[in-house]
Order: C-alpha cells, then sequence, then structure tokens
C-alpha cells in the first residue's frame, strides 16, 4: 500500500536570498504487537528559490534661476528601488559629471551628496554619506556597507554649479548615474555576483516660457533593445539675449555760423544699445555703421564708456541685464548733402550672450530727435528697424546787382556807349542750375 503526504511551506525572504529551499524527508511507523519502529531512507529535494535580481535609478534635475553671467545650481536627487525579489548589498551609487559634462562645467559642490530620504524596512542599511569628498568626478556618493531590502529605496541628494558657458553651442548637458549592489551569496558559497542600473529621467520640467530657467527633459535611450530604461538626463536653455539699438540724429546748424544751415555744420549721431534680456549678460557688445548716404567722411561710433567690463578684457562694452550703453559720432556736412536734401543712416549692434549665442539688430530711428523715419529694415518687417532718416530745409535764393562800369565819349549824333556789369550771386544753401539772365 502507499500513503501520500502533503505539506505547505511558505518561502521567506531568507530562502529567496540563499536560492533554493533544501527538504529531507522520513517515513516512520510501527510494527507488530510490539510496536516495533520502521523508518525508511532519507529522502532530499532541492528547489530553486526562483531569484529575480533588479534595481531601479530614477535622476531628477531641480534647476535654480540662471546667473547673468550664464551660470547656475541644479539639484540632483538619485532615488534607487530595490525592484526584484533578493536583498542587495554593499550598495554603490556613481555619478560622474566632470566626465559627461567635461572639465571645468563644475565649478562648486554647493552640498555634498548626502541620503535626504534613508531606506525604510527594518533589514535595509543607510549607506551614508560618501567619503572622500565629492568634487563632480566618478567617486562614490555614498558610503560602504548600504544593504536595500525587497522593495525598499533610498534617495541621495547634491547640489553643483555648473557653468556652460564654455561648451560650444547649441548647449545640451547630458548626464547618466549608476547605481549597483551585491547580490545574495550562492549557496555554493562561491562569490556572489553584482547588478547595476544607469539612470532613467524623473520629473521634467515643463517649458514655461520663463527666460530665467532651465528646460530638464528626456535624452535618448542608448539601448531601446533591451528590457532596461536608461534614459539621460538632460537640461537645455530656454533663456536667450538680446539686444536693441535706437539711434538718434541731431543736426547743428551753429557750427559754422549763423542759424542757416551751412557746409561744415555737423550731425551728432547717438546709438543707444539695450539688453533686452532680463535674465544674461550681454557681452562685447559693438556698433558699426551699415548704410549712409553722406558724401563726406563716415561717422564711426565711439563708444561713450559708460558700460562695464562684465567679462574683465579690459573694455568696457559689456551689459548686465536691462542695462543701456551709448556710442556717439559727428558728421560734417557737405554741399552735395545739403543739396541731395538728405542724408540716410543706419548702424547694427552686435553681441554674445555668455551661452555664445550671437546677438544682432539693425538701429531704429529714435522719433524724439531730429531725424525721421526711412525705410524699415528690420528682419520682421516690424519697424523696428527704421533708417534714420535728416531732412534738409533748402533756403534757395538769388542776388543780381548791375552797375555801369564805363559811359563813352559823347558823339556827334548824341549816342554813346555804355558797359554795364551784372554780378549774379548764389546767396542760398543748394546749388542752382540752369541760370538764365535777363535785361
Amino acid at each position: 500500500q502507499q500513503a501520500t503526504c502533503t505539506a505547505d511551506y511558505s518561502v521567506t525572504q531568507a530562502d529567496l536570498d540563499a536560492g533554493q529551499v533544501d527538504n529531507v524527508v522520513l517515513a516512520q511507523t510501527t510494527f507488530g504487537a510490539g510496536n516495533l519502529p520502521v523508518a525508511s531512507s532519507p529522502a532530499d529535494e532541492s528547489v530553486l528559490a526562483g531569484q529575480e535580481p533588479s534595481m531601479a535609478l530614477i535622476k531628477t534635475a531641480t534647476v535654480d534661476t540662471i546667473n547673468p553671467d550664464g551660470t547656475f545650481n541644479v539639484t540632483f536627487d538619485l532615488e534607487t528601488t530595490n525592484t526584484g525579489n533578493v536583498t542587495l548589498s554593499n550598495l554603490t551609487l556613481v555619478d560622474d559629471l566632470n566626465a559627461q559634462y567635461g572639465a571645468g562645467v563644475i565649478t562648486a559642490v554647493v552640498n555634498q551628496p548626502t541620503v535626504t530620504t534613508p531606506p525604510t524596512d527594518a533589514t535595509s542599511i543607510n549607506p551614508g554619506s560618501p567619503s572622500p569628498t565629492f568634487t563632480g568626478a566618478g567617486t562614490a556618493l555614498v558610503g560602504t556597507g548600504g544593504v536595500l531590502a525587497v522593495g525598499d529605496s533610498y534617495t541621495v541628494s547634491f547640489t553643483v554649479t555648473l557653468d556652460p558657458t564654455n561648451l560650444p553651442a547649441p548647449i545640451n548637458l547630458e548626464n547618466t548615474a549608476t547605481t549597483g549592489a551585491t547580490l545574495p551569496v550562492p549557496v555554493d558559497g562561491s562569490v556572489p555576483g553584482t547588478i547595476s542600473d544607469n539612470s532613467e529621467n524623473g520629473a521634467i520640467v515643463p517649458d514655461d516660457g520663463n527666460p530665467a530657467t532651465a528646460v530638464v527633459s528626456d535624452g535618448t535611450d542608448p539601448d531601446t533593445t533591451d528590457n532596461d530604461t536608461e534614459i539621460p538626463t538632460v537640461i537645455t536653455f530656454d533663456v536667450e539675449g538680446g539686444v536693441t539699438l535706437v539711434k538718434a540724429a541731431t543736426l547743428d546748424t551753429t557750427v559754422v555760423g549763423g542759424a542757416e544751415l551751412n557746409v561744415g555744420d555737423q550731425i551728432t549721431y547717438t546709438f543707444t544699445v539695450t539688453n533686452t534680456s532680463s535674465a544674461l549678460n550681454a557681452l562685447n557688445v559693438a556698433v558699426s555703421e551699415t548704410l549712409f548716404t553722406g558724401t563726406g567722411t563716415a561717422p564711426t561710433p565711439v563708444p561713450d564708456d559708460n558700460g562695464t567690463d562684465i567679462d574683465t578684457t579690459g573694455t568696457l562694452n559689456d551689459l548686465a541685464p536691462n542695462a543701456r550703453l551709448t556710442w556717439s559720432a559727428t558728421y560734417v556736412l557737405t554741399q552735395a548733402d545739403i543739396d541731395a536734401g538728405m542724408v540716410d543712416n543706419q548702424a547694427s549692434v552686435t553681441a554674445e550672450d555668455p551661452f555664445g549665442n550671437a546677438l544682432t539688430d539693425v538701429s531704429d530711428n529714435d522719433v524724439a530727435a531730429n531725424g525721421i523715419d526711412g525705410a524699415d529694415n528690420s528682419a520682421a518687417g516690424d519697424g523696428t528697424g527704421n533708417v534714420t532718416s535728416l531732412p534738409f530745409a533748402p533756403t534757395p535764393d538769388l542776388s543780381v546787382v548791375k552797375g555801369a562800369t564805363s559811359v563813352g565819349a559823347l558823339q556827334a549824333d548824341g549816342s554813346f556807349d555804355v558797359t554795364y556789369t551784372l554780378v549774379t550771386t548764389n546767396t542760398g544753401n543748394v546749388t542752382l542750375d540752369n541760370l538764365t539772365l535777363v535785361d
């Protein structure tokens, strides 16, 4: 005869960590009137525990307001979770910002890596803070000896100052961190394996249009064929600099004398550059003439030395956010200018923001001065790039003086010769053509 016995056993975490459950069974009974004990030989069975180690790292970047020089602070939060079914030990966490961003981008570590959210399971062990001090390189972000129970997690946070202004535009800061751990010791006592995971980008800061913030977004998974999601955290910039140029023309008719316009009178041009960005500096500002119809020596804009040497290059041609800087130039009128009745003039400004983006604008006429709006040469055709046209009021005038310069002798018939001289003078300020003289 046969008897079949069944029993249930609930697998523990320790069993999963061990990798298998071993079971030895004996069949025992008694025989005869004397109840003699009878026992079978031992039977053993080992059941594999079905280990499925897995871990996940989520990296979140929070960017502070961008400074006018293009630097900013960013706080990284790295959350590691044991997503498998075995206990993980010897926790590691590395984020080599220097290698991925480039040398010199990390200028300071504001807050050293700290476990801001420790694991909560009673069997987990907080890995603690690292040693040596983190400088942005691929050194450990946590201490040694950390243990993470199944389903448990911990978060490490740190803050660094970034200066990406020396990177080529467009600037794209892409970064991936790596978490790791040691698996449980196998049942045969051999060296345990390890596991790791590259970070996936966490919360995304939407593009809110705020010119003083950056945009955090998903990078590209380098391998879409595996089951692991490895999406870099990318920081790009919504902020962009901008400059405008306004040109004023003032005519001085008193240089030569009198209130009337004369050759040699002067036009004074004033060029006002404004940094329209409320967030970034405008660097290396320069103004140059691009359109000039005068026939004399063209004006050369000279800075009025009221700027700031922000980038320490020795010239006062940098602008803080919303600041202004002026240039001046003079032009001496020629007769051809007065005859033409107008001198047109337009300039352009060039600069760059701290990220290396080129900033340009063509001048717009300042209607508060003597000039009037000429043609609009703005890129958008929106009336923000009008040529400064300075018209002159012609004052044509002509005088003639007639005199008898000699009288001949009286003839017998009573006649005599008279010589007349007629002097015609242009007493106005414009050249006169097609002269006629009738007497």
